[in-house]
């Protein structure tokens, strides 16, 4: 997901582009992320140029309650700033502020495949589900309440719960 910025570096502050992205690339180890669509818009800044929109991929999780992988999507809000390591009339070297920071490389290309790593790492859900009514595994035998009841008993409980279970017996006679 390269774009080439060389004729955007040479226009004044302000300048804009709009991109349309539809692609596939190799899958995101992290996410099992392979697809990325949606919308962007290049500004021109003066300290590079300022990458901002909303992108629709696809992503892989463990539902948290079935254990069980699920293809979801997942959006992702572009919105970072890709510093120049050239000055694009003179070829000089540009000091990148923040060694962390998004650059564009000395070809004047913008390259977007790690900021959209980054951006879908951070768009998983922490507790994924795939449905929001999965009813997950039996906690005693383990096996998938998805598929089939199981036939251990509901009302296992701590037993340093007994008295107040008791007392709750004895008040509904």
């Amino acid at each position: 997901m390269q774009f080439n910025v060389a004729q955007l570096l040479k226009e004044s502050l302000g300048a804009q582009r709009e991109h349309h992205l539809n692609e596939d690339f190799d899958s995101l180890e992290e996410t099992g992320t392979n697809r990325v669509s949606g919308d962007l818009r290049f500004l021109r800044t003066d300290e590079g140029i300022w990458v901002y929109g909303v992108l629709d991929s696809n992503a892989t999780s463990v539902c948290v309650r079935c254990l069980e992988p699920y293809e979801h999507v997942i959006r992702l809000k572009v919105d970072d700033v890709w510093y120049p390591l050239a000055d694009i009339n003179t070829g000089a070297k540009l000091k990148v502020p923040d060694e962390d920071a998004f650059i564009i490389n000395a070809h004047h290309e913008l390259d977007l495949t790690e900021a959209v790593r980054q951006y879908a790492v951070t768009s998983v859900p922490m507790k994924p589900l795939c449905k929001p009514d999965c009813p997950g595994i039996c906690p005693s035998c383990g096996t998938s309440l998805k598929y089939e009841q199981c036939t251990c008993s509901r009302l296992q409980s701590d037993p340093r719960w007994g008295p107040l279970l008791d007392l709750l017996v004895k008040q509904q006679r």
